[in-house]
């Protein structure tokens, strides 16, 4: 077996010890889990890396990982960057109750340069979800984490972020910048991302990549939208429902 996707009901408060006994196959490659929480998939990530009898055999050596949690922290964030080395995709997404009041409750800026220790890394989406909580959003990380994060994972070729309402155009723009294989960007719920990110003043819109999605941006004015349909390798854009495509035999 080499994929396996878990699914639990109930909460994230729900006794489910057991699953973090359980043991993989070693063929393992993907590992997809919804509705768990954060202290159980840490506690569940050790015990498997613990069982791996050689450095990326077995489960050390899973290269997708997707997660839906509780919450989403800088403890989680370490625990799979020196866990997990070869990942090649990472999705993790928070549904929070409540707002973390304690910074080690929460993510910031300090782990994300971790992700750096997977240099494999060509997928990643962090999305803190308004699911369960409409105001649910990442407080504590801004542009420094995102600048410490782009330049860490120069090898990105897909990001999709969600919830960071404290990152301006300067720290999603860092991507565009530092990922040079960058094909799809997304962000969602970001109030401070402006027409600045896709633009340079010497040479005029910098972002050339083939898809662009933006929710929840309302500072993303009609001007810069004209002049990303003008590029030359934009082939989609979709903006919170609204969606076209401009093929390439029309540029």
């Amino acid at each position: 077996m080499q994929c396996l996707f878990i699914k639990l009901l109930g909460t994230e408060s729900d006794p489910i010890i057991g699953f973090t006994r359980l043991i993989l196959p070693k063929t393992i490659k993907t590992l997809k889990w919804q509705q768990v929480g954060e202290q159980y998939i840490i506690q569940f990530i050790k015990n498997q890396v613990n069982l791996d009898v050689s450095p990326h055999l077995g489960f050390s050596g899973l290269q997708h990982l997707s997660l839906v949690l509780n919450k989403l922290t800088d403890r989680l964030i370490t625990t799979i960057t020196s866990s997990l080395p070869l990942l090649v995709e990472l999705e993790l997404e928070d549904r929070p109750l409540s707002y973390p009041e304690l910074p080690d409750d929460d993510l910031t800026n300090d782990a994300l340069k971790s992700l750096g220790l997977c240099p494999f890394l060509s997928s990643l989406l962090i999305v803190r979800s308004r699911a369960t909580n409409p105001v649910a959003c990442f407080f504590r990380v801004n542009d420094l984490g995102m600048s410490l994060l782009s330049s860490s994972c120069e090898a990105l070729e897909s990001v999709t972020l969600g919830g960071f309402i404290k990152v301006t155009g300067v720290g999603f723009s860092s991507f565009l910048h530092s990922c040079p294989n960058l094909k799809k960007f997304e962000v969602r719920d970001a109030p401070l991302l402006t027409d600045l990110a896709f633009h340079n003043n010497d040479t005029g819109v910098v972002f050339h990549r083939v898809e662009l999605k933006l929710v929840s941006c309302n500072h993303i004015t009609s001007e810069i939208l004209s002049e990303l349909a003008s590029s030359t390798t934009l082939e989609s854009l979709d903006l919170d429902g609204y969606y076209r495509h401009w093929p390439k035999s029309s540029k």
